[in-house]
């Protein structure tokens, strides 16, 4: 059996496949005071992969656990490259690019084989543009849903709300809905812009990822949502690797 973990910014998820086969999953806040307590077949896994964009004190305290759950195989945390069969990477220094966008553009390419966008919706929403040939083009990092909240309250000092999932544009009549119905409207603004941007530039796909994306996919029609993006990069890029 096989372990993948997509460690972000606030959550990591871990997935164990035998073959290509999920048998068991999780997801949990990168400052649990245990990780990874639900994983019961540690005996039997193989091999183990990481998408990485966490602080190196949470990639510390995996490298701490593996050394003592699995002390007879090393980990392999994958990184962003120059390219990767037919896709390259457009950023100047290929190394900066974030390897969860990396991975995430590297499966959606390998999913369509066609010009699309690929957005990840996570603590951060980023933005790629990757063109029929399989070239990054490049994209945009803009705050999640949360941070643009975070960024409200920590700049203002009269602006107090509880953050809520509100899937609602609805004007809100408090200060609660306003906030949280304002930033779901400025997601769905980011799409609405792409989807303009999908007819002038004949951009034929978006394709997205993270947690508050299946709460705009649902809504838009040109939207295809793919949860686990990250890790289906992460078994094209390893695959092989032992």
């Amino acid at each position: 059996m096989n372990l993948q973990i997509d460690a972000g910014n606030s959550f990591l998820k871990w997935r164990v496949l035998d073959g290509s086969k999920v048998v068991c999953r999780g997801r949990e806040s990168t400052s649990a005071q245990q990780l990874m307590s639900d994983v019961d077949v540690w005996s039997e896994i193989q091999a183990v992969a990481i998408s990485s964009v966490a602080s190196e004190q949470v990639d510390g305290r995996l490298r701490d656990l593996f050394r003592v759950k699995l002390p007879d195989i090393e980990p392999v945390f994958a990184s962003s490259e120059a390219f990767y069969g037919a896709v390259t990477n457009g950023y100047d220094n290929p190394r900066q690019l974030g390897v969860d966008r990396w991975l995430a553009i590297i499966a959606s390419y390998s999913l369509c084989r066609e010009s699309c966008f690929v957005v990840d919706c996570g603590s951060a929403i980023t933005i790629d543009v990757v063109d029929g040939e399989g070239r990054h083009q490049g994209g945009y990092i803009l705050p999640g849903l949360e941070l643009m909240k975070q960024g409200l309250s920590s700049g203002t000092k009269k602006v107090e709300f509880e953050s809520i999932e509100l899937d609602s544009v609805q004007y809100g009549v408090n200060t609660t809905e306003c906030v949280n119905g304002g930033a779901y409207f400025a997601l769905l603004s980011v799409f609405e812009g792409l989807h303009a941007r999908m007819k002038k530039e004949q951009i034929k796909r978006v394709i997205v990822t993270g947690g508050d994306g299946a709460r705009v996919s649902g809504l838009l029609d040109f939207v295809e949502y793919h949860p686990d993006l990250v890790f289906e990069g992460l078994s094209l890029v390893t695959k092989g690797v032992k």
